[in-house]
């Protein structure tokens, strides 16, 4: 499991801003296949489709997406879902393909204006000049998690994508989600408190913080240290 690093997500509204820590909305923590080691359940229930043809289309909309071929790697994961559209593996990855074009769309704008691209999507929530739409990609999301509805992974990176959208309150509902579900899930802890203290929170924001530092997210820490200091 990763950790977070840099190019992450949303700023408090007041105090000290949080270090890069949270997943950027467009890299959800996979990009797996539906034969991949997430799930057995679910490789059992796709190896039964008998029509492999859409296998073929997924692993060539990953290859297009890691070259930055957005265009072609979404039209390829809709192919793909048009031959097997019980695939919840399919949805998230045409989800995270699309928010991967939006925000290589955004940094191309951001250079063109002689803005240095801020990965950080807490900054850019706060300083971004033109307004981008997760829409389509929360709406895969929608459809992967209604078709997995006990795949953590699936709240948390909705929540993301929810998050980088100004829906504070509807993200926090699927951090928390993500957590009922792998209670191990240290990053979803940590963007549950980062979203607590932007809606001005901070006590219960700490507490997920400290939680997640349990849990061996080491930002997690370094911000605690930022607030004491704040508050001193």
């Amino acid at each position: 499991r990763e950790t977070p690093g840099a190019g992450r997500r949303p700023a408090p509204g007041g105090g000290p801003s949080p270090p890069a820590g949270v997943r950027p909305p467009g890299r959800p923590r996979i990009r797996a296949g539906p034969g991949g080691h997430l799930d057995k359940r679910i490789a059992e229930r796709v190896a039964k489709s008998g029509d492999n043809r859409w296998l073929a289309l997924f692993e060539h909309g990953v290859c297009l997406a890691l070259i930055k071929q957005y265009t072609s790697s979404v039209n390829a994961f809709s192919e793909a879902i048009q031959l097997n559209p019980t695939n919840p593996f399919l949805y998230l990855n045409r989800a995270t393909t699309r928010a991967e074009m939006i925000d290589f769309i955004s940094s191309m704008d951001d250079s063109y204006h002689n803005v240095s691209f801020d990965s950080d999507p807490a900054k850019r929530l706060i300083n971004t000049k033109r307004t981008y739409s997760y829409d389509e990609a929360i709406e895969d999301m929608n459809k992967a998690i209604k078709l997995y509805p006990d795949f953590a992974e699936g709240y948390y990176n909705r929540a993301n994508l929810l998050a980088i959208s100004g829906k504070l309150p509807e993200a926090y509902d699927d951090y928390t989600r993500a957590i009922e579900l792998d209670a191990e899930l240290g990053e979803a802890y940590y963007n549950r408190a980062l979203v607590q203290i932007y809606m001005k929170d901070t006590r219960k924001g700490c507490m997920d913080l400290s939680k997640a530092g349990e849990l061996g997210i080491a930002a997690a820490y370094d911000l605690l240290r930022e607030f004491h200091i704040a508050e001193h």
